[in-house]
């Protein structure tokens, strides 16, 4: 069995048919010789992952870990770190924050069209944003811990690990780092 493991990359947030998830494409790729085993939800964190792979009832013979830099929220979160600082964008004064909130279709638009103009800062300051928990010592050796969990449970289990990173293509900074 392959499991592919992750958060919203692997369940398939945004994708219109579920047999366009990549572990079904794998699947279908593989044929009847392997089970692939989509092990997923979104906003899942590494521990949650973990804490997946342990209890399903199967034993893998590959792990496929989905890694983006979303899964430290869980270490933040538990080191008490408040995540929505960074969703009050745009700043919505008066008016526009009582349509924003009143009106489905105007939040719609406003927030597209604010997107559209300004998606460089806004990709900026979530790439800030967990640049600054990779850079807190103690969120980042929580979430190193996470990380081990599933390496050493591969390498106890002789199981073959393979990590699939989702780069964050959005932001210059991501593209040059």
């Amino acid at each position: 069995a392959i499991f592919v493991v992750g958060d919203s990359f692997v369940a398939g947030t945004g994708i219109k048919n579920y047999k366009d998830c990549f572990s079904n494409i794998l699947q279908k790729k593989l044929g009847e010789d392997y089970v692939v085993i989509n092990i997923a939800k979104l906003g899942w964190a590494t521990e949650d992952e973990y804490d997946a792979i342990l209890s399903y009832p199967k034993k893998p013979d590959i792990i496929m870990l989905s890694y983006n830099r979303t899964d430290i929220l869980g270490s933040a979160i538990k080191m008490g770190v408040v995540i929505n600082e960074w969703i009050d964008l745009p700043p919505t004064p008066g008016i526009i924050k009582y349509l924003s909130n009143t009106s489905y279709f105007f939040n719609y638009c406003y927030f597209r069209l604010y997107r559209f103009y300004k998606s460089r800062y806004i990709g900026q300051i979530y790439s800030d944003y967990f640049l600054s928990y990779l850079s807190n010592e103690m969120i980042w050796q929580d979430h190193k811990r996470s990380l081990l969990n599933i390496i050493n449970y591969a390498k106890n289990q002789n199981v073959e690990l393979i990590v699939l990173v989702f780069p964050a293509l959005n932001t210059r900074r991501a593209i040059e780092s």
